[in-house]
């Protein structure tokens, strides 16, 4: 029971600190999706914003430290949108946490 109950602890912590930084959404058409051999993707919409309070914000990221997996899936959705010119909707942090020094994109779709 205690091995449960810590086992409970120790998700809901991660859970927390996860997600942290994602507090804004924007919808916008992508204008252009970069790749790097490092694994930092970069995007942009029609109507990027102009400044950020922490990060350059040229660009919004998805960075290095996210899983595999999840980057693939939102670079997938990045691409089918960017194809198709159909706006998709960002999540990202509007305040502090950057990725790779721009703009730290935590959803797309």
């Amino acid at each position: 029971m205690k091995r449960n109950i810590l086992a409970l602890i120790v998700i809901l912590a991660n859970i927390n600190t996860s997600y942290a930084g994602y507090n804004a959404n924007m919808k916008g058409e992508v204008t252009a999706v970069l790749t790097y051999t490092n694994g930092l993707i970069m995007f942009r919409l029609h109507n990027q914003p102009t400044e950020h309070a922490a990060c350059k914000a040229t660009y919004f990221a998805i960075a290095t430290d996210v899983n595999d997996v999840a980057a693939n899936r939102m670079l997938s959705r990045l691409l089918t949108a960017h194809t198709t010119k159909i706006p998709v909707n960002i999540g990202f942090d509007n305040a502090a946490d950057c990725g790779n020094g721009y703009i730290r994109v935590y959803r797309v779709g």
